[in-house]
């Protein structure tokens, strides 16, 4: 687990250059910041934790997070503990660097940030889940309607963006919030249909990114209101680009439908 911990905070150095070293405005330095001290806030209680687990049972292997369930670890360490997936993730509430991060970061720093590293931190907060149960278990609606009520809010936010790369930072939190709602039922079902939303949504957004950057290329801008009119410039684009967003709102035949009815099956 610790050596999970390390490689985990060790993710974040890419992506601190990315937005750090590209782009040409100061909320290049502003989101790396936000990302730096949000990282760096929440990853010491999930440190602490770590090493009280040790104390208690002398290991910190993951075959052995089955049977602490009954076990009476400090609780503020493992309610804090889970922000720092949170902020990986990211939730609603420590979202900020994430949209600024988009927005100046290049196009395939965009794929890269929306497609891999960010689905860490949903990877992260399932192993945890099982090492924290019995402390999670006593305030995990909390967590389960905070990541409903991000969800609400963050579609409320997509509604008034004109940069389009907002409005899908914005998309990728509201689906990140519902993978957070379904991890705190603690169903099987949900951790499956997580597990298939994760890989549908990395395939799907870095698809939607791509598409955005083919988009700035021809145009020289990201507002929404030049899409207006566009099929009739470029429609092959646009088909593309409708195919995408088709994509990721589970139409058939995209992999996010196949998924979610093979889980529904199961």
């Amino acid at each position: 687990m610790f050596y999970f911990y390390l490689f985990f905070e060790f993710s974040v150095i890419p992506i601190f250059f990315v937005i750090s070293r590209f782009g040409v405005r100061f909320e290049r330095l502003q989101s790396a910041v936000y990302m730096f001290f949000y990282t760096l806030s929440f990853s010491l209680p999930f440190l602490i934790f770590l090493f009280s687990f040790d104390y208690n049972f002398k290991s910190l292997r993951f075959l052995l997070s089955k049977f602490v369930y009954i076990s009476h670890l400090d609780y503020f360490f493992v309610f804090f503990s889970i922000f720092m997936f949170f902020v990986r993730i990211p939730s609603f509430f420590l979202h900020i660097w994430l949209p600024k991060a988009h927005v100046e970061a290049p196009s395939s720093g965009s794929m890269i940030l929306a497609g891999l590293l960010l689905k860490l931190g949903v990877y992260g907060l399932m192993i945890f889940l099982d090492f924290g149960f019995f402390q999670i278990n006593c305030f995990y609606e909390f967590y389960f309607f905070g990541g409903i009520w991000g969800s609400v809010l963050a579609s409320f936010v997509c509604f008034r963006q004109s940069d389009l790369k907002k409005m899908v930072a914005y998309m990728s939190i509201m689906h990140i919030g519902i993978c957070i709602s379904s991890l705190f039922t603690f169903y099987s079902i949900s951790i499956f249909s997580v597990i298939s939303m994760i890989v549908a949504h990395g395939f799907s957004s870095s698809l939607i990114f791509y598409s955005l950057a083919c988009f700035y290329e021809r145009i020289h801008s990201r507002r929404i209101i030049l899409v207006k009119g566009g099929l009739s410039v470029i429609p092959l684009y646009f088909l593309f680009l409708c195919l995408v967003v088709f994509s990721n709102i589970s139409v058939p035949p995209s992999l996010n439908f196949f998924l979610n009815y093979f889980y529904l099956l199961v």
